[in-house]
């Protein structure tokens, strides 16, 4: 199970959708603006809010499509994604008060130019195994060499790890810690990663698979579908074969999905070849704690 941080319930609200001739990137887009229309409610004035100008420092070298200006600021982060110059005249600043729980000592800001033009940076998982970790090229590590690097710096000792669960170790010790607390989307993740996703074009190791984080609690979690019934079952094959090999029991393989995907093209759908689709899930919880300013999950469940 997940450690307890007080953003985990066994019981949660998720909402999840899907559309055709839709990527990734499509679905990012849907999700910054569902995000952005629920938080201009809540960014009106009432309980624990103010205004406060200020201006930081952009943070370089990372992906952030569309206009800068208005980009949102976390004030107690190390590194932020502030505008690349000048100040916020009266941003909105969420203050979250605590009681020595999740968001104890937290403040973050949105501009009202920022709710409606910003758009939510785009940091590639390569980039910052590449920058925080000093791991080149992470989607193309075999599974013994991750396997020795999670030894040799001793987040574990177990020799039957999966390529998931060293991505992990890597990921929760040495860089979300430095992510900054702003809204971003973290994008293309190692191929073992996101089984039922589309590989990038171009590129075998990544697949084109997306998380948000907002204060550094994850919301959501999507991709561009793979539409390939031969491809999805090539990839349940090889990580039971994986598991097989780590003396783990191996996954029952949903054979009716792959059977449905190859359908795609022969009933009058694009071939699988031009078939496009996108989806996402998002926790409603997380994000109304967000909103409300709650300290734990279980202050926003009913």
């Amino acid at each position: 199970g997940e450690e307890d941080t007080g953003i985990h319930s066994i019981e949660f609200t998720m909402l999840e959708w899907y559309r055709k001739n839709a990527d990734y990137k499509d679905i990012m887009r849907d999700t910054e603006e569902l995000v952005k229309q629920a938080l201009p409610p809540f960014a009106k004035g009432g309980r624990g809010l103010s205004k406060k100008r200020h201006s930081e420092p952009a943070l370089a070298g990372e992906e952030s499509p569309g206009a800068r200006n208005g980009c949102c600021n976390a004030h107690f982060a190390t590194e932020s994604f502030a505008p690349q110059s000048g100040t916020q005249d009266d941003a909105i600043v969420f203050r979250q008060p605590g009681r020595g729980g999740f968001f104890d000592g937290t403040t973050y800001s949105y501009s009202p130019d920022y709710l409606t033009r910003s758009s939510f940076p785009r940091l590639k998982i390569s980039n910052l195994f590449k920058k925080y970790a000093q791991i080149d090229n992470v989607e193309k590590l075999s599974l013994p060499l991750f396997t020795k690097i999670v030894h040799t710096r001793e987040y574990s000792k177990d020799k039957n790890l999966t390529c998931e669960q060293c991505f992990n170790l890597i990921f929760l010790n040495e860089i979300e810690p430095k992510l900054p607390k702003t809204p971003f989307f973290l994008i293309d993740y190692p191929k073992p990663l996101a089984a039922m996703a589309k590989l990038k074009n171009g590129n075998p190791y990544i697949a084109e698979r997306f998380e948000l984080y907002i204060n550094g609690i994850e919301l959501c979690n999507g991709f561009s579908e793979l539409t390939d019934g031969k491809e999805q079952l090539a990839r349940f094959k090889q990580e039971n074969r994986e598991r097989k090999q780590m003396g783990k029991p191996e996954f029952p393989i949903d054979y009716e999905l792959c059977e449905k995907l190859d359908l795609i093209g022969k009933t009058g759908l694009p071939r699988r070849s031009s078939a496009k689709a996108g989806g996402n899930a998002l926790g409603i919880d997380r994000l109304v704690m967000l909103i409300l300013g709650a300290e734990k999950i279980e202050d926003v469940m009913y």
